[in-house]
């Protein structure tokens, strides 16, 4: 496997990881967008409790992107999950709020939400397999390694963009830019 297979593993997995603690991160910001016909508690509740949501259908997204792996195989699999990732979490960036459309705000949020994990499910175990099934034996424990630590390195960036957002007063005008940035998968 070339450098650059492994490098783009590595930098799909920490964009995946990304995407997902961006939602967590921003949830106190996105709660008065998307519930704002809510008292703050209960919106940023019900913002949480989209998170669950998008647990429930990555065991879909598990099996999809395994039957794909297995049939055309992983670097296809992969590719599309990696495709769909980036296409969701732009989504979520363009999204209208409460104000714009109303009820529907919330609940498209919470469907985009829900696909994020359908294909995030296919990204994180299957960016994995396709490394491990293309590294020789005497590689394979430093770059399972590398690759389970880029997890962190993904999360921290996110947590890294919206504390720079944050401590600048932008986070209320610039927060579709951190969206934005899950399309560089």
């Amino acid at each position: 496997m070339s450098l650059r297979y492994r490098f783009s593993c590595i930098l799909g997995n920490i964009l995946e990881h990304y995407d997902s603690a961006l939602f967590g991160l921003m949830a106190p910001f996105l709660s008065p967008l998307f519930f704002s016909d809510q008292d703050p508690l209960t919106a940023l509740i019900m913002t949480y409790a989209i998170i669950p949501l998008g647990i429930l259908t990555r065991p879909l997204g598990s099996l999809f992107f395994g039957i794909i792996g297995d049939t055309f195989g992983r670097k296809q699999a992969l590719s599309l999950s990696l495709i769909g990732m980036a296409i969701i979490t732009t989504s979520i960036g363009f999204l209208p709020t409460y104000q714009d459309i109303g009820i529907r705000a919330p609940i498209f949020l919470a469907v985009l939400r829900m696909l994020q994990s359908f294909f995030m499910a296919g990204e994180a175990t299957g960016g994995a397999i396709f490394l491990l099934e293309q590294t020789t034996q005497s590689k394979r424990s430093l770059l399972s390694s590398l690759y389970d630590s880029s997890t962190v390195v993904g999360i921290l960036l996110a947590s890294a963009c919206v504390t720079v957002l944050t401590t600048t007063g932008k986070i209320v005008d610039c927060w579709r830019y951190l969206f934005f940035g899950g399309s560089v998968t």
